[in-house]
């Protein structure tokens, strides 16, 4: 798909308060900046219910993959916020390292995003209709992983519509291994 005729994406909430921004594309990736954990894992629900959704109405798989990674990107400078492309590039990397290792309708993400999100996530928070297309949620925390380009490991985690198994652990890869825990 090419993503470079979409319209630039912006996520508002309720009382004009702005939760997303879209800050760039690459290949197959549009990279969203959200203002809380909680909000990206709300918007990639909402998505892969849609777009289960489209998939039943056309007969055929319409997949997606997430990869949520909270960082900032910000440095104060003379009293003023500057993007520091730096740290922009470096939260970017993992993001799409997190993306690359989901496989389709996954939604991956490192164990600060995936703490966060889970304190701050209410369910009830999302309109009536929104609500009916997401089931209960299960949280599982995969366990650190060595990504490519990356130099520590990091927690990989993963919320899903909750099964009766858990989410299959996932695969060691070219570009992620899974690390052994202390």
């Amino acid at each position: 798909m090419d993503f470079s005729r979409l319209p630039k994406t912006t996520i508002s909430g309720g009382k004009s308060r702005k939760e997303a921004e879209e800050i760039g594309r690459a290949e197959e990736f549009i990279f969203l900046v959200f203002t809380q954990p909680a909000e990206a894992v709300k918007f990639s629900l909402l998505l892969r219910a849609n777009l289960q959704a489209l998939t039943e109405d056309i007969g055929q798989a319409v997949s997606d993959r997430f990869g949520i990674h909270l960082g900032g990107f910000f440095t104060q400078q003379a009293g003023e916020l500057a993007l520091d492309d730096g740290l922009l590039n470096r939260h970017l990397n993992v993001a799409v390292r997190l993306a690359d290792l989901a496989e389709a309708n996954k939604i991956l993400m490192t164990g600060p995003a995936f703490d966060a999100a889970r304190q701050s996530f209410k369910k009830n928070d999302l309109k009536k209709e929104d609500l009916d297309k997401i089931g209960p949620l299960s949280w599982t925390n995969h366990g650190p992983y060595l990504l490519s380009g990356i130099e520590e490991p990091l927690e990989i985690c993963e919320v899903a519509e909750a099964k009766k198994e858990s989410p299959p652990a996932l695969p060691a890869t070219e570009k992620a291994q899974p690390q052994a825990q202390d």
